[in-house]
C-alpha cells in the first residue's frame, strides 16, 4: 500500500511540473524565453545585464562600461570592484566628463566576450605602468613612492597563496630547528623546544601588502599558456582558494616563473627602458611685451633623461638649481615664479613629462626629441641669485 501511495504522489508531482512549465530567461536579463505549446512559465530567473561596451580610462586603473540595460558604470581593475554607477546616461559623454588627462602605458588587456570584464596580464606588459602612490590614493605608501600597478594586482589576486607559502616555509624551518636541537641536546626537552619554535614561527610578522587593498574572494583567476589561437588552461581557481592546501602545490607547479617571483618572493620587477623619457630643456622665446619673462639658457643644452612620471614641478626645481636661483623666501611655491611649456601649451605642475609627451608634443611622430621651454610667470616677483648678486 505504501508503494502505491508513493507512485500516486510521484505521478501528481510530474503532472504539476508539466502544468507549471519550465524556467526561462536569458543571461542578459532581457525577457522571457518562448515556452512550448500548452506550457506556462512559472518563474523567470533574471541574469545581470551583459556588458556590451567598455573603454579603459587614461589612468589605466578604471574601466567605463555600458550594459544591455543602458546603464553606465565604472570599475576598478586593481580591486576588481564596481566603484561608481552612473545610471542610464550617454556612454561617450560620460567618458569625456569623467576621464582625466593623464598618460599611463598599457599594462593589461581586457575583453567582454562573456558579458563581463576579463582582464589579461602577460609577462611582457604587467610591469609597464609605474605611478606615484599619491596619484592613485594608495595611502599605505609614502606619497612619492613609485608603484607598479601590475605587481599590486598580482599580489592582491594571489595574496592567500603568498601567506600559505610563507606559513609552510615557517613550519618547515621550525621543524628543522627542532630536529637540530633534539640531535644536539638529546631527547630531553626537545618537545618544549619544538613547541617554542613553532610558536615563534607562528608569531613571525607577515608582509604588509595585504593591507593596501584586496580583491573579492570570489574573483576568478585563470592561468593559461601563451601563444596559439586557443591557449590551454593550466589552472582555474578563485582568489580565496589560492591559499588552500590543494592549491598551494598546484600553483607552485603550474604558475609561470614571473608570477611566482612577483607573489612569493616579491622580487622587484626589472625597470624596462620605456619608463625613461629623453628631453631637452630650453628657455622660451619671449619678445616684445613679454621680453621681461625671458630667462638664461641652462649650460650647453645637453639632452636629459628621467623617469616618465617625473613631475613638471621637479623640472622647475632643476631649472632654478642650474641657474643658481632661488625664491624670495625659502619654501615658496615655485609655480608663482616659473612656467613650463611644451609646444606652446602651459603644463600643469602636478602633471608629468610622460603625459606632456603623449598629449602635447606634436613632432613625436617625426622622431624629434621632446623639448620643454621655461620662462618667468607674468607678474611674478624677481628670483634671487644664490651667489649674492641682485635679484633677477
Amino acid at each position: 500500500p505504501m508503494r502505491g501511495v508513493e507512485e500516486e504522489e510521484e505521478k501528481e508531482e510530474k503532472e504539476q511540473e508539466r502544468s507549471a512549465g519550465g524556467v526561462g530567461g536569458r543571461a542578459g536579463g532581457g525577457g522571457e524565453m518562448p515556452s512550448a505549446p500548452g506550457v506556462s512559465v512559472a518563474r523567470v530567473i533574471e541574469g545581470a545585464p551583459a556588458i556590451v561596451k567598455f573603454a579603459v580610462c587614461n589612468d589605466r586603473r578604471h574601466v567605463l562600461t555600458l550594459d544591455e540595460a543602458g546603464s553606465v558604470a565604472k570599475w576598478d581593475v586593481l580591486t576588481a570592484r564596481k566603484v561608481a554607477d552612473y545610471g542610464r546616461k550617454d556612454f561617450d559623454d560620460t567618458l569625456r566628463q569623467r576621464d582625466r588627462r593623464v598618460h599611463v602605458p598599457n599594462w593589461f588587456s581586457i575583453d567582454n566576450h562573456t558579458g563581463y570584464l576579463a582582464v589579461h596580464l602577460t609577462q611582457s606588459q604587467y610591469t609597464n605602468a609605474e605611478v606615484y602612490a599619491r596619484d592613485y590614493d594608495l595611502k599605505c605608501f609614502d606619497v612619492d613612492d613609485k608603484i607598479c600597478l601590475g605587481v599590486l594586482l598580482l599580489q592582491a589576486l594571489f595574496r592567500d597563496w603568498h601567506y600559505a607559502f610563507r606559513a609552510r616555509a615557517r613550519r618547515v624551518r621550525a621543524q628543522r630547528e627542532a630536529a637540530k636541537q633534539s640531535a644536539s641536546q638529546g631527547s630531553q626537552g626537545s618537545q618544549g623546544s619544538e613547541g617554542g619554535g613553532a610558536a615563534a614561527a607562528a608569531d613571525e610578522p607577515l608582509d604588509l601588502f595585504r593591507r593596501y587593498f584586496s580583491v573579492p574572494g570570489h574573483t576568478p583567476v585563470i592561468l593559461t599558456t601563451t601563444g596559439g589561437a586557443r591557449p590551454d588552461v593550466l589552472c582555474r581557481i578563485s582568489a580565496h582558494e589560492t591559499g588552500s592546501d590543494w592549491a598551494l602545490q598546484l600553483l607552485l607547479e603550474v604558475s609561470p616563473q614571473w608570477v611566482g617571483e612577483t607573489v612569493l618572493t616579491q622580487a622587484p620587477p626589472s625597470k624596462p627602458e620605456q619608463h625613461k623619457v629623453s628631453f631637452y630643456l630650453e628657455p622660451a622665446e619671449c619678445g616684445g611685451a613679454n621680453r621681461h619673462l625671458a630667462m638664461e639658457a641652462i649650460g650647453s643644452g645637453a639632452r636629459l633623461t628621467a623617469h616618465r612620471i617625473l613631475r613638471i614641478h621637479r623640472v622647475m626645481h632643476y631649472v632654478l638649481e642650474k641657474l643658481q636661483l632661488e625664491t624670495q623666501r625659502p619654501g615658496e611655491d615655485l609655480t608663482e615664479y616659473l612656467e613650463i611649456l611644451c609646444c606652446g601649451e602651459l603644463l600643469d605642475p602636478d602633471s608629468n613629462i610622460g603625459t606632456a609627451r603623449h598629449f602635447f608634443w606634436k613632432p613625436k611622430s617625426l622622431g624629434a626629441d621632446l623639448t620643454f621651454h621655461y620662462r618667468r610667470k607674468a607678474g611674478s616677483k624677481p628670483l634671487r641669485s644664490r651667489c649674492g648678486s641682485q635679484p633677477k
